[in-house]
């Protein structure tokens, strides 16, 4: 998971806050030229599962641009949206939401 990844309310928005976490994912694969990975996107339940499932995939758009836009040849970096499939945690309660509203970068 990329702790600390976070978004305005509801979009696609990168939280500035965000900025040196994935500062930290572009100096891994600046290093690591041979590395591919997947961004995953994920929502809770909450909503509409079809705009979860656009939401989660534009989150992880926003992050692979993110790092397209900081050097990182595209080809390397895929983004996929997951939107409510895969939690982590029970949607039953807020912590449990927070938890699966999340985006992760697995190495491929």
């Amino acid at each position: 998971m990329l702790e600390g990844i976070l978004f305005e309310s509801g979009s696609a928005n990168i939280d500035p806050a965000s900025n040196e976490r994935l500062d930290r994912v572009v100096e891994y694969m600046t290093h690591m030229v041979n590395a591919r990975i997947r961004i995953a996107g994920h929502t809770d339940n909450v909503g509409n599962p079809q705009r979860n499932q656009a939401l989660s995939q534009s989150r992880a758009e926003a992050v692979r641009s993110y790092l397209v836009s900081h050097g990182i040849d595209g080809s390397r970096v895929e983004a996929v949206g997951y939107g409510d499939t895969q939690p982590v945690a029970p949607n039953d309660t807020e912590a449990g939401r927070a938890q699966n509203r999340r985006i992760e970068a697995i190495e491929l």
